[in-house]
């Protein structure tokens, strides 16, 4: 009997030793998880999320833009992972989910990169976007129509350069052409030499070609310029999640983490 167990064991030594390399474990962090921001947040929410899903297999992450009063309330309803706002926090949303500020991205008026213009006075762009001044060669650049193009009443970037460019003496010409968001603004202004615009900064980073910010009263909208006020037009970007950190997810959690780290820090240095 004894020969027999030893055989045995034996053979299932052999056995074992045969098998191919067992399977990696599966990475705890994978599934599927859900990013919900504001338009202007995209580029960067897009850009962490890709970078924190590469180091884990089977990770995976959907950035869904839709504005920040709604991803306040995603949050907070449980049907988001993580958000990223940018507009300043009530103190009702601070009763509702826990923020981190990451930064400022400046709200700028942008022109075809063939217009000379670099830089408007408060009083000129009025004009523009009144209709005052319809010529381009009256603010020093090349002579034709100014072409205006706007975002819509509801935009972010609109109602923070309202004060900027629109008066109650001053309201906004009646032909600019609306676009209905930051992708159409950048292909309209593209399209046409004689455009200005207006769009978030973060929108035009890494754009090898294409629109150009300008200065507004002398002041570039450069992220130093940004960051301390020098460049007034600008909002907050700050990353929220759950109020409770018992309803946070690992892998959101693991995500604030990699926001927070050497990788996170660097790639919010190319956006702010």
């Amino acid at each position: 009997m004894m020969r027999t167990l030893v055989r045995v064991a034996a053979a299932a030594l052999a056995l074992s030793g045969c098998a191919g390399p067992s399977a990696p474990a599966a990475d705890p962090l994978a599934g599927a998880y859900t990013a919900v921001v504001s338009e202007s947040a995209v580029p960067l929410a897009e850009r962490l999320t890709a970078a924190f899903a590469s180091g884990h297999p089977g990770m995976t992450w959907a950035v869904k833009e839709i504005g920040s009063s709604a991803t306040i309330a995603f949050l907070n309803g449980q049907d988001a992972d993580v958000g990223f706002v940018t507009r300043d926090l009530t103190v009702q949303d601070r009763t509702l989910v826990q923020t981190i500020g990451l930064g400022y991205t400046a709200q700028v008026l942008i022109v075809h990169p063939s217009n000379p213009v670099t830089n408007l006075s408060g009083a000129q762009l009025r004009g523009i976007f009144s209709g005052a001044i319809k010529d381009w060669s009256e603010v020093g650049g090349n002579a034709g129509p100014i072409l205006v193009i706007l975002r819509s009443e509801s935009s972010p970037t609109r109602t923070t350069l309202d004060p900027l460019l629109s008066t109650g003496s001053s309201p906004y010409r009646a032909d600019a052409i609306l676009t209905p968001d930051a992708s159409a603004m950048l292909s309209a202004v593209s399209a046409s030499p004689r455009a200005i615009g207006m769009v978030s900064a973060l929108h035009l980073l890494g754009l090898a070609s294409g629109p150009r910010a300008i200065g507004v009263d002398g002041v570039m909208p450069t992220r130093p310029n940004t960051e301390g006020g020098a460049y007034p037009y600008r909002r907050p970007i700050s990353l929220v999640l759950p109020l409770n950190t018992y309803l946070i997810r690992p892998g959101a959690k693991a995500f604030l983490e990699f926001v927070h780290g050497e990788e996170g820090q660097r790639i919010l240095r190319e956006f702010f």
